[in-house]
């Protein structure tokens, strides 16, 4: 569902403002534990840390799996380059590693798996990705938007800018104040009430990758074209050969379906499937939708390629 500037004061978007409101207030007055899974640093430089998470005992697939993010998110929401699967591999004592990117970090993997087909990448896993941004698929920012001067009065652009339930960027897509608000009155749960915090918990999106995020992804769709080039190396998505999952939701107002089912023509694997999902971008990977079928789905496409 979109809900229109026209449209601000009807009924079904009063229910909507009431909904994320409660989920605020619940979390004020009794905040929700997040990030309890037990977990290791394995890897750290200045404010990157490289977490590693206890696998069950005993451990049932010897190919570890890299979870990659947003440049605006934290890695709790789930507890749940090269240098840092180099990191992975070392603490694992694995010699290939699975990649799974959620929103923007399932870009940044499709990326890495476009430069290094030959390996270490085992699985690929794209959840709420996009990859194709002309301006007919939609997504969080439209064609007119222009983010000097966001970085100018910044420098780096803060997240309740972009996705959280603060100030919109100018030129962004009309959407409910968050994700979470889609959510039926039965699911003000401790999940529901977790993953509220985590989208009001964001970190600043750093202001040149956001300039180039906005202008070589969303204004000039570079990936998808093949003119993206990383130190010099040209991102050919077509050069991938992991299997791939990609998942994407029907409901998605942040990474639209078609940003993201375009992924099925341009990754070059032969072995893909794409998993369309009624949810929306939060939904996708914390809502019911996803306790139901999406992480019963990905336990099984992984555990068959990860023996």
């Amino acid at each position: 569902m979109r809900i229109d500037v026209e449209d601000r004061d009807n009924p079904e978007t009063i229910r909507l403002k009431k909904y994320a409101s409660g989920a605020h207030l619940l979390l004020e007055i009794d905040p929700v534990e997040t990030g309890t899974t037990t977990r290791e640093v394995v890897w750290t430089k200045n404010k990157a840390k490289l977490y590693r998470y206890e696998p069950e005992k005993p451990k049932k697939y010897p190919v570890p799996i890299l979870i990659v993010y947003a440049l605006i998110n934290r890695p709790y929401v789930l507890d749940y380059q090269p240098r840092m699967v180099s990191k992975v591999l070392r603490a694992s004592g694995s010699e290939e590693v699975s990649l799974f990117g959620y929103c923007q970090g399932g870009t940044i993997a499709a990326m890495y798996a476009a430069l290094f087909p030959e390996g270490p990448l085992r699985n690929l896993v794209l959840l709420a990705s996009p990859v194709r941004f002309t301006p007919e698929n939609g997504g969080i920012f439209k064609p007119f938007f222009d983010p000097d001067p966001v970085i100018e009065a910044f420098g780096n652009v803060p997240a309740t800018e972009l996705l959280g339930t603060g100030r919109r960027l100018p030129g962004t897509a009309d959407r409910p104040e968050n994700e979470t608000s889609r959510l039926p009155r039965e699911a003000f749960t401790d999940s529901f009430l977790a993953a509220s915090a985590w989208v009001d918990d964001g970190v600043p999106f750093p202001g040149e990758a956001f300039r180039s995020w906005v202008f070589d992804f969303y204004r000039h769709d570079r990936l998808a074209r093949g003119e993206l080039k990383l130190r010099g190396l040209r991102v050919d998505l077509s050069k991938v050969r992991a299997p791939l999952l990609n998942v994407a939701g029907r409901e998605d107002l942040v990474c639209t379906f078609p940003q993201a089912e375009a992924a099925m023509d341009l990754v070059g694997s032969e072995d893909k499937e794409l998993l369309p999902l009624d949810a929306g971008h939060v939904g996708l990977m914390a809502g019911p939708v996803a306790k139901r079928e999406f992480w019963p789905h990905l336990a099984r496409w992984l555990g068959r390629r990860s023996a």
